[in-house]
């Protein structure tokens, strides 16, 4: 292979994999090996000093700003706040696409839940199902906001301050014999579960048959509202 091709190889694997991480981060994982081979293409080549310099680290430097500009442009929502009440703990569920419910409240176009006592939180909006969308907060004794840590799907150690676990999602079916109720058509929760301090989080309070009821009869209740 001579020199002038290795500089085209390597200039293809760099911008490919700058467009392609700028466009999903969870490409990353490709990309980056990808951009690492292109590189030793390009140092192998012909190209000038110059050249091999500025294509090695303007791909890094522009890494973020182009990722954040590029998810504006494609409509990126940000963080929705959820707010907790006092002394909150339990579980936490998030029922989208409801045009019985009203829309999600939005500040200085910052969007904001307020979870009621039930934990139970009707929206006609879409929300997004990744954990990583919600920021949760909760008052103290003196009624400041406190934001909680947000773990992963299991605990598996007591813990002394509150925190958020995201359970994934619940996908209740319209035609399955317990909720023919549901008029036709299903429903999807996006769930978390708020544990009580000095508590281990268990993953089978997300599957509580009282929980799962409430939560089918909220939505049945809000959709007779406009039958």
């Amino acid at each position: 292979m001579n020199k002038k091709t290795a500089f085209y190889i390597g200039l293809s694997l760099i911008i490919v994999s700058f467009l392609l991480a700028v466009m999903s981060y969870y490409m990353l994982f490709f990309c980056i090996p990808a951009f690492i081979i292109g590189l030793l293409f390009l140092w192998f080549s012909s190209a000038n000093t110059r050249n091999k310099m500025l294509l090695t680290f303007l791909p890094i430097l522009l890494y973020f700003p182009f990722s954040i500009g590029f998810l504006y442009w494609y409509n990126y929502q940000p963080y929705t706040d959820v707010y907790l009440p006092k002394g909150f703990s339990g579980s936490v569920r998030l029922v989208y696409n409801e045009d019985c419910a009203a829309a999600v409240s939005i500040n200085q176009k910052k969007r904001s839940i307020h979870i009621p006592s039930t934990g139970i939180f009707l929206c006609k909006d879409s929300l997004e199902s990744g954990s990583s969308a919600y920021h949760f907060y909760i008052p103290d004794e003196k009624g400041e906001m406190h934001k909680l840590k947000l773990n992963g799907p299991f605990g598996d150690k007591d813990k002394n301050e509150k925190e958020v676990f995201f359970l994934g999602t619940s996908t209740f079916d319209a035609d399955e014999e317990n909720y023919r109720i549901l008029q036709n058509k299903g429903f999807e929760s996006i769930d978390f579960y708020v544990n009580p301090k000095g508590k281990a989080y268990s993953a089978e309070r997300k599957y509580d048959k009282q929980i799962m009821k409430d939560l089918l009869n909220e939505v049945v209740s809000c959709r007779n509202t406009i039958k």
